[in-house]
């Protein structure tokens, strides 16, 4: 799935930097947390994670976090309440306008992904015949 996410990107690293093959992973492995809840209660939730999950992750740098969270909102509807504004244009601020776009739009083609497998696929092949059709 990250690989599939990983071709929606235009081919040059210099327009989609900082996602590397494993922020998409990483940004896959969440996308599917939390099916089965409140899709608001969600898109909250990644703005949240984004400064306050694995805090102790190597190499998640603050860049990397706000993209992350950006794209989880963006997959998740990217609602927002009132309380969480400051909170999601903080998480802007720290992005580039290109770097914000493509956060956004990853996070556009995670939703797009979890309309059409609502399950996280551990079968490549099977993802691969299912997007052939």
């Amino acid at each position: 799935m990250a690989e599939i996410m990983r071709r929606s990107l235009p081919g040059s690293p210099t327009l989609t930097a900082p996602f590397t093959l494993g922020l998409i992973r990483l940004l896959v492995q969440r996308a599917w947390e939390g099916m089965g809840s409140d899709a608001d209660s969600n898109a909250s939730a990644a703005l949240h994670e984004a400064v306050s999950r694995d805090l102790d992750f190597p190499g998640l740098t603050h860049q990397l976090r706000a993209a992350l969270g950006l794209a989880l909102w963006t997959r998740w509807g990217a609602s927002l309440a009132a309380a969480d504004r400051p909170l999601r244009d903080g998480l802007r601020d720290i992005l580039g306008d290109m770097e914000r776009f493509w956060a956004e739009y990853l996070g556009a083609v995670a939703s797009a992904l979890a309309l059409l497998f609502p399950v996280l696929p551990m079968e490549v092949d099977w993802v691969k015949e299912v997007l052939d059709t």
